[in-house]
């Protein structure tokens, strides 16, 4: 079976992140950098803070590209299916927090990207296995595998959550977020 490759994941920055997998919003992420990159002017608060988001995406990143490496080639069916949604990338179900209907992947402030992407990845890591599952051996276990990457990535998901929350209001600007 094909190896899960992080740049093949089919992403549009028109995509609602609502429907967008776990796969698409890192990739949105990821995607901002370039953004970050191309900006030359600098206020005060962007000095401060894009050292540290550059860090944050960059971890995020290298965390998930490690989870997809990693992946035997026996359970790439379920991490594609649960990390990267159908076909076109999308989740069957739409999320459901404030206001992600509205937003877009490609126009998405990082915090928002941050809550969807922590969101997704709980609802993996501590679902319980559907019966279909309990069935079949060798999905079960493939199952089972991906719910033991991801608890240590929700850890660090939420380390980088805090951090940019108390980076946020260390600058006393909601707006931030």
């Amino acid at each position: 079976m094909k190896r899960l490759i992080f740049e093949e994941i089919n992403y549009d920055d028109n995509f609602k992140l609502n429907i967008a997998s776990s796969w698409q919003i890192i990739m949105a992420m990821h995607k901002s950098l370039d953004l970050i990159s191309q900006q030359y002017e600098f206020t005060e608060r962007k000095k401060i803070l894009y050292p540290v988001l550059r860090t944050i995406i960059n971890d995020i990143s290298l965390l998930f590209r490690n989870i997809l490496e990693n992946c035997k080639n026996e359970d790439i069916l379920i991490f594609r299916k649960f990390l990267g949604g159908d076909r076109l990338g999308k989740l069957k179900r739409p999320v459901m927090i404030k206001y992600h209907n509205r937003y877009r992947l490609g126009k998405t402030k990082f915090y928002s990207l941050l809550q969807g992407l922590i969101k997704r990845i709980t609802y993996i890591a501590f679902k319980k296995m559907p019966i279909f599952y309990e069935n079949t051996e060798n999905i079960k276990q493939s199952f089972l595998n991906l719910q033991e990457f991801l608890k240590p990535f929700l850890i660090k998901l939420n380390e980088h959550n805090d951090t940019w929350l108390n980076l946020c209001a260390s600058k006393n600007k909601p707006n931030l977020v």
